[in-house]
């Protein structure tokens, strides 16, 4: 990680090999875990936050605290993991909340705000964030996991025709 940088929460992080996050990054895993599975790059400003405040009726906003979450929260619909697969690279000023997982080989946009999970080999951008394309043809795909990944890791034909856009 690049100074300056804030993370609320490192007990909560797994670290593969050959991460490299650019400064101002901005991470809070206070209740969820943040995994980044390795050779991930990311421009600066990454946000990553892997939970929601929980509104709760008859308290203010600021009096809600992770005691209420125990207590109302059975379904973790406020705190959820983030994961980031191998081979992924994040544009400046991205940003990905709760829950998201973005699949291995894909590009995230500049300013993009990540909402949903993003399917392996997919270029996503926007407001909130949408796949605009697959990164490369199947043909590609396959060509790049066979020197990638051993056979046991690899996706199938059939995985990466339901992805492919």
């Amino acid at each position: 990680m690049q100074y300056p940088f804030h993370i609320s929460g490192m007990a909560n992080m797994e670290v593969g090999q050959s991460v490299n996050i650019g400064r101002n990054a901005m991470i809070m895993t206070t209740r969820a875990k943040f995994i980044i599975k390795g050779h991930f790059i990311s421009g600066p400003g990454l946000t990553v936050v892997t939970g929601d405040h929980m509104a709760s009726v008859g308290k203010f906003i600021d009096d809600v605290n992770d005691k209420d979450k125990d207590l109302y929260d059975v379904d973790h619909v406020y705190d959820q993991d983030v994961i980031i697969e191998e081979d992924v690279w994040c544009g400046a000023n991205v940003t990905i909340l709760k829950g998201v997982k973005i699949g291995r080989g894909s590009i995230i946009a500049a300013g993009a705000v990540v909402t949903k999970s993003i399917p392996p080999y997919s270029i996503a951008g926007g407001v909130p964030a949408r796949v605009i394309k697959t990164r490369w043809t199947k043909q590609q795909i396959l060509d790049h996991e066979r020197v990638l990944y051993n056979e046991a890791e690899r996706l199938s034909d059939e995985q990466i025709e339901r992805f492919n856009v």
